[in-house]
């Protein structure tokens, strides 16, 4: 009875424990530190966390934000350490520009808000400098928003979980890819969870992970109260190789990752042609093959 008893004990007390660690946020966001811009070419800020968590590992305290213009049509948003060198897809796979210094732009408190968009842009970047970290990316023509985080939907950087997420017009949106996987639909379901874990296996059940990690999609949208057209599209790459969930709810999707940084890419459109165009123009071409050889 006695070994018994203390065998009671010592599992309440542990659930009890659990139950307490339970109730711990993942993370609490981060805070803007300093902002530098380069005259409408890029924009360099650090982030501090606002206060660490244990739960996952401990949140890297300082990160580097770069939002830069590559083209007319494309926007990318790189989020790093800020201190430590991480884990990137190499540039010998994909040829693009990675930054690797790691200083600090100078202090500058007194910017309240700042919008990143050269003349011939079609996006518009824009970072505010509020009490906790977010950022949309918005269409410069009619002002639509493509992409938003903000201050509810929780931003986490540890070494091994990331979590960003973008708010969505769950009405107006609808999301094809992600792949590769198997599905009913190219179409994105509202409660859709996508595990990017690449298997070598054939594709004889629904919801199976498959060959690669093709992190892109592109979001058609329905008209809009502000002038945009039907069908006016843009596309989002999450260039990341560690494995990870993308969940979808229809008025949000959120990345949950394991490793790694965070690099974006925003493809302008505006038609679903226009962005595949602009998605290959990064990552490389289909190889054209030979009619003999099929």
């Amino acid at each position: 009875m006695r070994f018994s008893f203390q065998v009671v004990v010592f599992l309440v007390s542990t659930l009890f424990y659990v139950s307490i660690g339970s109730d711990e946020p993942i993370g609490y966001g981060y805070k803007i530190r300093s902002v530098e811009a380069d005259g409408g070419k890029s924009l360099t800020a650090v982030l501090d966390v606002i206060k660490n968590s244990s739960v996952y590992g401990h949140d890297i305290q300082h990160l580097k934000l770069q939002a830069s213009f590559e083209n007319a049509d494309r926007l990318r948003v790189h989020i790093t350490d800020l201190d430590k060198k991480r884990w990137e897809i190499p540039d010998a796979i994909l040829p693009r520009n990675i930054t690797t210094t790691t200083a600090a732009p100078a202090a500058n408190q007194s910017i309240v808000e700042n919008n990143l968009s050269g003349p011939n842009s079609a996006l518009v970047f824009t970072l505010h400098n509020s009490s906790t970290f977010g950022f949309p990316v918005s269409r410069k023509s009619t002002g639509e928003v493509l992409f938003r985080t903000s201050s509810k939907d929780l931003f986490v950087f540890k070494d091994q979980y990331i979590q960003i997420s973008s708010s969505l017009p769950e009405n107006r949106s609808s999301i094809y890819g992600l792949g590769e996987q198997t599905k009913r639909t190219f179409r994105l379901q509202k409660g859709d969870k996508r595990t990017l874990w690449n298997l070598d296996i054939p594709s004889l059940n629904v919801d199976q992970s498959l060959y690669g990690s093709h992190l892109f999609y592109i979001d058609v949208r329905t008209p809009s109260e502000n002038g945009q057209a039907a069908g006016a599209t843009h596309g989002v790459l999450l260039l990341n190789s560690n494995g990870m969930d993308i969940s979808y709810e229809g008025s949000k999707i959120t990345y949950k990752l394991i490793g790694g940084v965070i690099d974006l890419y925003f493809f302008a459109g505006p038609s679903p042609k226009s962005v595949i165009n602009q998605y290959t123009e990064l990552v490389g071409r289909p190889a054209p093959m030979p009619y003999w050889s099929f």
